[in-house]
């Protein structure tokens, strides 16, 4: 049983009870405003996975609610075929407050993000030098990557790039316990030498919550703001945006700019 609130739960099919109601999932299914339980088999398949909790997401949009009484609780889902990512969009579609919604799905995306680089540990830090380092001095510093931030104004400045300049060490970069925000472009970046060598395969569009509960002009947000803190990040999911997408996307209205000194 897992609870998506205090009083909502979902439970596995092999825990049914006999003498409980429900209806079976369909992606072309139409449904009332109130119905049984909802039974899913999300097929261990990700593309499936994906689309059913996007459909779910729009049900609960539109204020169909789902659900059977049981020993003082409501269970709201039948599933099978599950991960705990699942679980967890299940449990963001039952929170009403959007910020706080929002900074559930970042927080956990980035849990996961940090759980595969935990497990497969690709820089491979030593005295200070990472495995890139011992190879190419570019990422020879004790930080790698996060030491060679780059100044993202460089959009409104396109030659600046060329100068050094606009490098500098990222500003959320501790002394001691590395990172001090959380930032998914950050963790969905992987330098050439890793890619190269295939030490890790990042591809945000494996990750459910990435994928089903974010638009896709926020997924141009998470994905291409780096050297941002959390707070920035989430502002920027939550700003209310009718550019439509390709103006939107070709115009990088997604980038968090940092704002000019008034004097420079």
């Amino acid at each position: 049983m897992e609870y998506l609130t205090k009083d909502i739960v979902a439970i596995n099919e092999n825990e049914l009870p006999n003498d409980i109601q429900f209806m079976k999932f369909g992606l072309n299914k139409k449904y009332d405003k109130e119905n049984p339980a909802l039974r899913i088999d999300f097929q261990n398949r990700l593309g499936y996975s994906i689309l059913c909790i996007k459909k779910l997401i729009k049900l609960k949009e539109k204020n169909v609610s789902f659900g059977s009484a049981y020993q003082g609780k409501t269970i709201k889902y039948i599933i099978s075929n599950y991960s705990p990512e699942i679980i967890d969009c299940l449990k963001a579609i039952e929170i009403q407050d959007k910020r706080e919604r929002t900074t559930f799905l970042y927080e956990t995306l980035c849990d996961e993000l940090d759980a595969v680089w935990k497990k497969f540990n690709p820089c491979n830090f030593c005295n200070g030098i990472c495995a890139a380092g011992k190879t190419d001095k570019r990422y020879s510093g004790p930080d790698g990557c996060c030491a060679k931030a780059f100044d993202l104004s460089f959009w409104k400045e396109p030659f600046a790039v060329l100068t050094q300049s606009k490098f500098f060490p990222c500003p959320y970069l501790g002394e001691k316990d590395g990172c001090t925000t959380q930032n998914v472009a950050c963790k969905l970046f992987a330098c050439t030498y890793i890619k190269k060598n295939h030490l890790i395969e990042l591809n945000p569009h494996d990750f459910i919550i990435y994928e089903a509960c974010f638009s896709q002009k926020q997924k141009l947000i998470l994905t291409y703001n780096f050297f941002r803190t959390k707070e920035q990040l989430i502002n920027k999911l939550l700003e209310e945006n009718r550019t439509p997408y390709y103006f939107y996307s070709s115009r990088m209205k997604y980038l968090i700019l940092e704002k000019k000194d008034s004097s420079d």
